[in-house]
């Protein structure tokens, strides 16, 4: 045995100061105090979907119904104060009114957060179309004294159109608007100086033909004032919000420029050489037709063209020599129909004459166009008071015809019913039956067919009658 071997040094512990110094016994507890806190907190956040124990420490089966799972709560047990290797409380199932009371405050503040949400992407992201349809539905709603309705502050009256609910006047200074409550929802003060109205109630256009100032509105308020370069011939606007403007050009011809709901022009057509009488867009406001007459050798000529606005050639040009066209319509199918002094008559896709209904020398006194349904009225060449009041469905065939003794002075008809002004208020029903003649007040101007009954249009004020 060596030497050394009796005096080699012992190695003593890490901590053998701690049995002799009470510091740093204590500061090492303190330590381990803290670690074991942490890798409690750590199994708490692992542990939120952890069952609960039933009193002899078996774990409970999940609830096989959905409304006892959604009011039962897991919350921890009573809290208590820690040491180090002391095992962590169990959790247990707590049901109770009290529970149940913070489960319906957090239900209703989710609910609220979500109204909350939905009302700023109503204001700031929906489309303006939208917008616009949401406040004249509101407008439509509101409440009224009910009719006749008086309007002497607003100027001698020029035209009175019906659409759906709503009721448009023109007069020589205003721009007025009623719904079926006669409530008056809308008064635009335009000062044109031949002021034609277009359009309806979800979108109108007002302008000032033969000169450069336009509006754009809907039965609520006014969206938009506009002003062409040259002056305005004629105008329409489709149920989405685009609209077209036909304005002068040099040398006679006419320019037709289409805007979007922005009131940016998207499409332009330049007519050489012919003269733009009438124009129509579809609902969709894709589909541009355009009406022109020119004249050969002292003989009218007619031409109807329709463009798509995706192309820049027309889809088809269709020519009718020595007739002259009156106005042009888009039904429902998108096909196009037109009047003219001797016939009405409907286009294919290739611009094709499929239906067409002759009025056999008779006169065209009055007309009117709704959803693809035309009304004539037709005075016969020897007696001017002997009529005719025809409706034809959309393929242009007979559906109604009535014999009327006297002069016409306008008419209006929907689905069931036609209103006759002339030297009384004569109404009758999808049979030709006559329902009922009414005398009216002197200065009768204009009838439609409003809410199911006739709306008259005198000098002063609009008058219902049924």
């Amino acid at each position: 045995m060596k030497k050394n071997d009796f005096f080699k040094p012992v190695e003593k512990p890490k901590n053998a100061s701690m049995m002799t110094d009470p510091k740093k016994l204590e500061k090492f507890k303190n330590k381990q105090l803290k670690k074991a806190r942490k890798t409690q907190k750590k199994t708490e956040q692992k542990s939120e979907t952890v069952l609960a124990l039933d009193a002899q420490g078996v774990k409970k089966q999940p609830a096989k119904s959905l409304k006892e799972w959604i009011f039962t709560l897991y919350t921890p047990s009573e809290k208590r104060q820690k040491t180090v290797g002391e095992q962590q409380p169990g959790f247990q199932v707590i049901k109770g009114k009290k529970q149940l009371h913070r489960l319906w405050i957090k239900a209703t503040a989710t609910i609220l957060g979500v109204v909350l949400i939905c009302a700023l992407l109503f204001v700031f992201l929906l489309p303006t179309p939208v917008m616009d349809w949401f406040t004249v539905l509101s407008a439509k709603m509101r409440s009224g004294d009910g009719f006749p309705v008086a309007f002497s502050d607003a100027g001698a009256p020029k035209n009175l159109v019906a659409d759906g609910s709503v009721l448009s006047l023109v007069t020589d200074t205003s721009f007025l608007v009623y719904n079926k409550h006669g409530a008056r929802l809308l008064t635009d003060t335009h000062g044109y100086a031949d002021p034609v109205q277009t359009g309806g109630a979800d979108y109108y256009l007002l302008y000032d033909r033969g000169r450069t100032n336009y509006k754009i509105l809907n039965a609520a308020e006014l969206l938009y004032t506009g002003q062409t370069e040259k002056n305005i011939v004629t105008a329409t606007v489709s149920a989405g919000g685009r609209y077209a403007l036909v304005t002068e050009a040099a040398r006679g011809t006419n320019t037709v420029t289409v805007y979007n709901a922005d009131h940016e022009a998207i499409y332009q057509y330049n007519a050489a050489k012919q003269y733009v009488t009438d124009i129509a867009l579809n609902d969709a406001g894709n589909m541009l037709c355009v009406l022109s007459v020119s004249a050969e050798d002292a003989v009218y000529k007619s031409t109807v063209q329709l463009f798509r606005l995706s192309c820049t050639e027309p889809q088809y040009k269709a020519d009718f020599s020595d007739e002259l066209f009156y106005q042009i319509y888009f039904d429902s199918n998108n096909t196009v129909q037109f009047l003219s002094a001797a016939r009405c008559g409907k286009l294919d896709s290739d611009g094709q004459l499929t239906a067409s209904y002759d009025f056999d020398g008779k006169k065209l006194v009055k007309s009117a166009y709704r959803n693809g349904e035309m009304l004539v009225c037709l005075a016969d060449a020897v007696h001017a008071a002997q009529n005719a009041i025809l409706v034809l469905k959309s393929d242009l065939t007979l559906d109604v015809q009535i014999d009327f003794d006297h002069a016409i002075q306008a008419v209006a008809f929907d689905r069931d019913q036609i209103f006759v002004l002339s030297d009384k208020l004569y109404a009758y029903n999808d049979e030709a039956q006559k329902k009922f003649e009414t005398t009216l007040e002197a200065g009768a101007i204009a009838v439609q067919t409003f809410d199911g009954r006739a709306a008259v249009l005198y000098a002063r004020r609009i008058v219902l009658y049924s």
